[in-house]
């Protein structure tokens, strides 16, 4: 019997709890009643979990354009960040112009009321801790990853840290990559040193003071720059025109100038920081626009989408079309009613298990999965998905043997021609 338990789900439950219980010890501390605070957590969380959800959908919409049903599959993964926090925010903010009214968020003993403000800088003793965390849910779901570890060089300091990823979980036209950039882990390293920062400034009380709303502030400021960097090499995320830059970021960005704005309120040392902050970002789009284009070459050894004759063992010359660049390569016959020629020829630079999947395609395939020169093996009549299958069901194919190219040929085709491994592939 298969369980229905989710280990996502249970690192979110422990995020929770660890969360609400660093938040409580700071909370004590400034004379409230414990029922007061589970209140206002009641509110903060069921507001919390409706935005980053809510955020998620919004941002991501095309995951779940085709089947609106899985937009309440939580337990999938999809709860964004930012949404979690303003919704949070929101809740905190409603449940004491609800309760403070009605008297129910007095301490006993005391007409001390807790403030807004209050509330939002005790949440940072326990908020960053969560994240680090629930980052861990990523991990579990293979996704938050980012661009090809190859992108950016074998050489790379950038390819020190690197995650496989399955491919059923890989991104439309990366199916035949296999590591990429864990994003997830650089954000809880990032976080991991936030969380350090505030506990030892606080034994040292030199932490802005509770209520003045800054301390949460600096939390924003520090997490917006940080995923804004990150998401510089996320792969999966809505992009706004023909700039290197996402929705999300654009959001973050205003976020950056707000928080800096509201915890300095110097307009010079405003300004200043916005332009240092402008000039960055400029140099960053065009580090990683610049290496875009160089990724772009990786698999140039012929020229792209020309057509060029091969022969399959002794007899069998065919005239296939050359995919060998990063775009033709995602794309490859999706979308097309047929070949319109004997084949499609996919090369790549080293040799390594491949797996390709039947995304759009309105026709069967036959697979020829060559090593060099070799054919080691045959993958025959895969169907073209049904209509209305969604993306994490259509079919991948792939086989247990290392290959460098493939060859893509209408279903049939391959005992047509007698194709059998051992056979030689020649490029003439």
């Amino acid at each position: 019997m298969n369980s229905p338990f989710h280990l996502y789900g249970f690192i979110v439950g422990i995020v929770i709890v660890t969360a609400i219980t660093l938040i409580e010890k700071q909370y004590k501390k400034l004379g409230f009643s414990e029922n007061n605070f589970w209140k206002i957590i009641i509110f903060s969380l069921i507001f919390g979990v409706i935005g980053a959800r809510l955020w998620h959908v919004a941002t991501d919409f095309y995951l779940y354009e085709n089947n609106l049903r899985e937009v309440f599959y939580i337990w999938n993964g999809g709860l964004s960040i930012f949404g979690g926090i303003l919704g949070g925010v929101v809740g905190v903010y409603f449940s004491l112009k609800l309760f403070q009214n009605c008297r129910l968020l007095k301490s006993k003993g005391t007409n001390k009321k807790i403030q807004f403000l209050e509330f939002l800088d005790i949440a940072i003793f326990g908020l960053p801790i969560g994240q680090v965390i629930g980052r861990l849910g990523n991990y579990v779901n293979q996704e938050l990853y980012g661009k090809p570890v190859s992108d950016f060089g074998s050489n790379s300091i950038f390819s020190i840290f690197k995650i496989f990823i399955s491919p059923e979980n890989r991104l439309l036209g990366y199916e035949n990559i296999e590591y990429y950039h864990p994003i997830f882990f650089y954000e809880m390293v990032a976080m991991v040193f936030f969380v350090g920062a505030i506990y030892y400034f606080n034994l040292k009380k030199k932490l802005p003071k509770i209520g003045t709303g800054k301390l949460f502030l600096i939390y924003v400021l520090y997490y917006s720059i940080v995923r804004f960097l990150l998401d510089f090499i996320r792969l999966d995320k809505t992009m706004i025109g023909w700039l290197n830059i996402g929705v999300n970021q654009v959001i973050l960005l205003i976020f950056v100038m707000i928080s800096v704005h509201l915890l300095f309120k110097k307009r010079k040392l405003v300004l200043t920081s916005i332009y240092v902050f402008i000039a960055t970002l400029i140099l960053i789009m065009f580090n990683f626009n610049k290496t875009d284009k160089q990724s772009q070459k990786l698999f140039k050894d012929t020229v792209d989408r020309e057509l060029v004759s091969i022969m399959v063992g002794d007899e069998t010359k065919l005239k296939v079309e050359i995919v060998n660049s990063v775009e033709s390569t995602q794309q490859g016959l999706s979308g097309r009613d047929e070949i319109g020629n004997d084949g499609m020829l996919f090369i790549f630079p080293e040799s390594s298990m491949r797996t390709f999947w039947m995304f759009d395609m309105k026709f069967d395939l036959d697979f020829v999965w060559i090593n060099g020169d070799e054919v080691v093996g045959l993958s025959k009549n895969i169907k073209k998905p049904a209509p209305g299958t969604i993306n994490k069901d259509i079919e991948r194919v792939s086989i247990k043997k290392d290959s460098n190219k493939v060859l893509e040929l209408n279903a049939g085709n391959i005992d047509k021609y007698n194709i059998e491994v051992g056979d030689v592939v020649i490029l003439k």
